[in-house]
């Protein structure tokens, strides 16, 4: 017979009643909502463990496509099982938003640079050869 204390037993109320961090950015409070509502839990801490709190395979799918859905970004279930907290996956989901971004600006830039005349191009060259 295995001997366990109250405290091996994982409870709902266990499972936030320490002290949960809430959510610092807009990120973490978007993400806080879906845990809180896949998981039909009041409070989720952005430390908190989705798995510790009740999240299994079914519920990882319905997390991450709640995710795509609000921040229009491709986040993997193997993200989600890496980086099981709320905090880790508000990182990878902001490091993603300023990488897409980025790639969006460059390329507008590239189509300007293609749209250029001859010309244009020529006094552009001229003008970074001024410069620097």
């Amino acid at each position: 017979m295995l001997a366990c204390s109250e405290r091996d037993i994982p409870t709902r109320s266990r499972r936030f009643a320490s002290a949960a961090q809430p959510p610092r950015t807009q990120t973490e409070q978007v993400l806080a909502v879906i845990w809180g509502e896949v998981l039909k839990l009041d409070r989720v801490g952005i430390e908190d463990n989705f798995f510790d709190l009740g999240g299994h395979s079914l519920l990882d799918t319905h997390v991450v496509s709640r995710i795509r859905s609000a921040f229009a970004i491709d986040l993997s279930l193997w993200e989600l099982f890496a980086s099981p907290t709320i905090v880790e996956i508000a990182a990878i989901l902001d490091r993603n938003r300023v990488k897409h971004t980025s790639d969006i600006a460059l390329a507008r830039m590239l189509g300007e640079v293609e749209a250029m005349t001859e010309e244009e191009a020529e006094e552009m060259t001229e003008i970074e050869k001024s410069i620097g």
